[in-house]
């Protein structure tokens, strides 16, 4: 089969394509991959006239060029991102270990949330970044992340307490 000329566009950069229509999604993929230094598993084609999105290009590797639109000259828009952006963002959402030392729940019985939702909240919270930054920018640290008592707590009811 004859080979169909096309550009690929990523970030300013133009990549001018010549692959059969017999191609996969897949070795496309490979190729733009390598070539813009870029997890395959990140990188999305939009097609010109189809308003269609391949997301992402690994879901779709079985089909061909041609079944996904592309002919001569045609103009395909790739969004990617690199595997270091990707990673920044991941660790944007973990903790800061300065800022928060360590997180606890109760651990009793009938609990509501329970123990293991109510840590998820907490790592939510402690992984806000505006939490975060607004806690590093007053030079606040949090020893103990907890949830409060659950209401049959001795603490509650403790002397003094207006809660009794």
């Amino acid at each position: 089969m004859a080979t169909v000329p096309f550009n690929v566009h990523h970030r300013g950069n133009v990549l001018a394509c010549k692959l059969p229509l017999s191609s996969t999604v897949m070795e496309l993929g490979g190729l733009l991959a390598t070539t813009f230094k870029v997890p395959s598993e990140s990188i999305r084609l939009l097609l010109p006239g189809r308003g269609r999105l391949l997301v992402p290009v690994d879901r779709n590797g079985h089909q061909t060029l041609e079944d996904i639109g592309i002919h001569a000259d045609v103009q395909v828009r790739m969004m990617a991102s690199s595997a270091s952006e990707v990673e920044s963002v991941q660790a944007s959402h973990e903790p800061d270990p300065d800022v928060f030392g360590s997180l606890k729940v109760w651990e009793a019985p009938n609990l509501s949330p329970p123990p293991s939702e109510a840590m998820s909240l907490l790592q939510q919270l402690a992984s806000d970044p505006g939490v975060s930054r607004a806690l590093r920018s007053r030079g606040w640290r949090v020893d103990v992340l907890s949830e409060l008592p659950p209401p049959a707590s001795p603490i509650r009811s403790a002397p003094g307490s207006t809660d009794a």
